[in-house]
């Protein structure tokens, strides 16, 4: 079975591994418009998609096969490491047992050429608490000389990982979201960082000459516009492939507005079309960032799908035909503001079939073991 998972770059630490142990073969599809802390920078001095979440599923991929590179891509640059000596600390880090030979050599190549590129040569990206799977992730793909798919395919040889990572799209664009009261959030980190916790409604994406104007504008009308300047970013041909060839897909825990409506509305042509014979949901254990039920998560998902000139309002359950979650979840009781908790009762004509297991191990980390069987039986069924 071929499986496409679609996935942020923390969510999926906890369950990679035991997607993997239900058989088959997969393909983690991520989005990379995150723009916080040294990824931000990276964003606005080369141009680029922020390269963390890609890193990130390398990294925990990487866990079952060089635990060593996996804990050292984590790593973050220290405040007296220069540019000139970042290659030799990275190698100096990893240390000689973490990797054969010949995969340290690639690395600090990669390293060496993000050192390498203008920006950081005259000083304007600053490394100090740059997280080292920026570095190997730019200066992949600055060596390449290609798109960030290229960098991927390369360390999923070059690390040996279980599965393919895969970038749902190379345009640089910004994810702007604008909530149910009017306000927007311009900044993809504000998603996952915001106090107030205001329900998201709708997400767009604009070029950074776009957003820096608009973010400058204000004023009434200024919602309107963003949609209008919006464009649906193209999907690159490897997440088409991996789409038009699964039998499943799965749909990873993760915050809901950064991680996975953004990469449903760029694959929802995609994935309306294809023929998966499974479409699975792993529901949250925690909502941290929206008050919003599992069949609203999965309302979410079916929205930003559809195209904008189809009429009507889609039913949760166009998006997925199975949700997992923990038998806590069935009710109410007991849980606090914001947890997700499915709808008190599933339609009879719901195409969807809910899934209750003891999944959790403790409060908001699924439990690997009982995560594997229950996907497995739900994948083969």
């Amino acid at each position: 079975m071929k499986t496409v998972v679609f996935a942020g770059g923390t969510g999926t630490k906890s369950i990679a591994h035991q997607l993997l142990r239900a058989g088959g073969q997969a393909a983690f599809v991520v989005n990379a418009f995150d723009d916080g802390r040294s990824t931000g920078a990276v964003r606005r001095a080369l141009g680029t998609l922020g390269p963390s979440d890609m890193g990130k599923v390398v990294a925990t991929l990487a866990t079952g096969t060089l635990p060593g590179v996996a804990r050292w891509l984590s790593l973050r640059v220290p405040d007296e490491v220069s540019r000139s000596a970042l290659a030799q600390w990275a190698l100096s880090s990893l240390g000689s047992g973490a990797a054969p030979s010949l995969v340290g050599k690639q690395l600090a190549e990669y390293v060496d050429a993000f050192a390498g590129l203008g920006p950081v040569a005259d000083g304007s990206l600053p490394l100090s608490d740059m997280a080292l799977r920026n570095v190997v992730m730019a200066g992949a793909r600055a060596y390449h000389g290609e798109g960030f798919q290229r960098a991927l395919d390369e360390l999923y040889e070059l690390l040996g990982l279980p599965a393919r990572v895969i970038t749902v799209t190379e345009e640089p664009l910004h994810l702007t979201s604008i909530l149910t009261d009017g306000r927007l959030l311009f900044h993809e980190w504000q998603v996952c960082e915001r106090a107030d916790r205001a329900p998201v409604d709708r997400v767009c994406f604009l070029t950074a000459e776009d957003r820096a104007e608009l973010m400058d504008a204000g004023g009434p009308g200024l919602v309107g516009e963003v949609e209008a300047r919006s464009r649906r970013p193209r999907t690159t041909p490897a997440a088409e492939k991996a789409i038009a060839a699964a039998d499943a897909v799965v749909w990873a825990p993760g915050t809901l507005f950064s991680s996975l409506v953004p990469t449903a509305a760029i694959a929802g042509p995609m994935l309306r079309t294809a023929g998966a014979r499974r479409r699975v949901m792993i529901a949250n254990l925690r909502q941290e960032q929206e008050a919003i039920t599992v069949a609203g998560s999965a309302l979410a998902l079916a929205r930003a799908q559809r195209p904008d000139t189809e009429p009507g309002e889609p039913s949760p359950y166009d998006a997925v035909d199975a949700v997992l979650c923990d038998v806590r979840q069935q009710g109410a009781g007991g849980y606090a503001w914001g947890d997700v908790i499915p709808a008190g009762q599933v339609p009879d004509d719901a195409r969807c079939r809910f899934r209750f297991a003891p999944l959790e191990a403790r409060p908001g980390i699924h439990d690997g073991d009982a995560l594997a069987r229950e996907m497995a039986d739900v994948l083969a069924g």
